[in-house]
């Protein structure tokens, strides 16, 4: 109820997906499990927008995203994602929307455990954490 449309950019695939389809094997990607949970929650197909052109990064997803703001007259977006991930979707789309009037709200999502109080106390937050931390510094020095 928060937005009119869910914008949804597919993975890049894994360097084995045309084996297993050579193979006759299907191979169900993250966007098709996420499409499977929006549907359950109630989101009706129709406003659910896919892209075909799978992204690697934050940086491709931002780019693809300001495209289709572009096309569309979107003003505003809401941005959600993982709390860990938080800060570099901000710090990618600020740079990407920065020449943009467009409005950005980015939003940690609420069904994650991770604790900002307490994510080292958790071998799996403090391994994510350092790495985001790598990655957000990549990302700033990128856009340089």
């Amino acid at each position: 109820g928060l937005a009119q449309r869910i914008f949804m950019a597919k993975e890049e695939p894994p360097d084995s997906l045309e084996l297993l389809k050579e193979k006759g094997l299907d191979y169900p990607e993250s966007i098709d499990l996420l499409i499977t949970v929006l549907k359950g929650l109630g989101v009706p197909r129709s406003a659910l927008l896919i892209s075909d052109h799978p992204v690697k990064s934050p940086s491709d997803e931002a780019k693809l995203i300001r495209d289709l703001v572009k096309k569309e007259g979107y003003r505003s977006l809401l941005i959600i994602t993982s709390p860990i991930h938080s800060r570099r979707v901000w710090v990618t789309f600020g740079k990407f929307f920065e020449e943009e009037d467009v409005r950005i709200l980015i939003v940690p999502s609420q069904y994650s455990r991770f604790s900002a109080e307490g994510w080292w106390k958790e071998r799996r937050y403090a391994w994510e954490v350092i790495i985001e931390y790598e990655k957000l510094i990549y990302e700033a020095f990128k856009h340089l």
